[in-house]
């Protein structure tokens, strides 16, 4: 995860003493994502580990037993479809929560808009959707024992947000990765109240170190940074590759899915 194993921001340093952890891991669905989890189970004691991810198909991972495992399609609980649950068994919202997480309600809230196309989905039916979410992972957390939160970016999904607060709240550790506008380079962060402390600590450091530097061209970047910098000088600046990546349009979707590969 880029940080060593006895730093203050790493989660995973419980480890160290051999505490199992119990993990919620979401949004590591691409084949290189699902690898780099894998590795990490590979190398840290983990009991138990509940995966939100994208498909159908459940991706399990080796070294441990699928008993041991749980697998969420994110495309069913966005719109809070929880197959198989007795809502009856999970333990009631009481006052005290819902006044804690007043302002995930509120993010909650906004966030379903991700979901509408062309059309509102009602305040009633959102509301709804976050008392369900926020009582079955309120349950879940407590029933599972879960220890860890680790999501492959920063939590901003149905109902990721929700999970956040809850273990920011419970004191869970929670660990996720920002992108930045650099290909290839992003960076570990706990809180995203606070997300990269140690980077604006170093920033003041260099800032210190570089004080007597009247020429900004003297400062030489690492490679990546250095070609970052250069595409910026110009009057016509580059993208940043992540900018140019092509998103199909809802048009073009149809269109695909018409004459392209209309038997798929």
């Amino acid at each position: 995860f880029g940080y060593p194993k006895s730093a203050p921001l790493n989660p995973m340093s419980a480890s160290s003493s051999r505490t199992p952890l119990r993990a919620i891991v979401a949004r590591f669905s691409a084949p290189l994502a699902h690898d780099v989890v894998q590795q990490v189970i590979h190398q840290y004691p983990f009991a138990f580990v509940a995966s939100i991810a994208e498909g159908t198909i459940p991706q399990f991972y080796s070294g441990l037993p699928e008993s041991s495992q749980e697998w969420f399609a994110s495309g069913q609980i966005r719109g809070c479809q929880y197959e198989g649950i007795d809502w009856n068994a999970l333990a009631p919202l009481d006052e005290e929560l819902l006044e804690k997480m007043r302002d995930t309600e509120a993010v909650f809230m906004d966030t379903v808009a991700r979901l509408e196309w062309k059309r509102s989905i009602p305040y009633d039916v959102r509301k709804r959707w976050y008392h369900d979410h926020l009582r079955f992972w309120n349950d879940y957390l407590t029933k599972k024992n879960i220890n860890m939160f680790l999501s492959a970016w920063i939590p901003h999904e149905v109902p990721d947000v929700i999970l956040y607060r809850l273990c920011r709240a419970r004191g869970i550790p929670t660990l996720y990765f920002h992108t930045t506008l650099v290909q290839d380079i992003s960076f570990a962060a706990a809180t995203w109240e606070d997300p990269a402390p140690r980077l604006k600590k170093r920033y003041e450091e260099l800032q210190q170190h570089y004080a007597h530097v009247k020429n900004p061209e003297d400062i030489k970047l690492e490679p990546l940074f250095e070609q970052r910098y250069q595409s910026l000088i110009p009057s016509k600046a580059e993208k940043p590759a992540i900018e140019g990546l092509h998103r199909n349009k809802e048009l073009e979707r149809i269109k695909a899915l018409l004459f392209t590969k209309p038997l798929k």
